[in-house]
């Protein structure tokens, strides 16, 4: 996976067992999640706590977003 850590624009569902990615856009493409295959909270003592997901498109590639609900943006962690 090569490192990114760029904004995205991310579809997602959210109820009440938490957030749920749909699908990103990147480079004007639209990247639908076919599944998350992980989930994690990273703490920070100084930064804004974040959701990590490692998902796998459609098109069978994996990545890694990051959401920052404080804030309400996703990262692109790796592609």
């Amino acid at each position: 996976m090569k490192q990114l850590e760029e904004r995205v624009e991310v579809v997602a569902s959210f109820d009440q067992a938490g957030v749920h990615p749909l699908e990103f856009r990147y480079q004007g493409r639209k990247w639908p999640i076919k599944q998350v295959h992980r989930t994690w909270r990273n703490y920070a003592l100084l930064d804004e706590e974040s959701q990590c997901f490692v998902v796998e498109t459609v098109r069978e590639r994996l990545v890694q977003l990051s959401f920052y609900p404080r804030q309400g943006y996703w990262l692109l962690d790796k592609l």
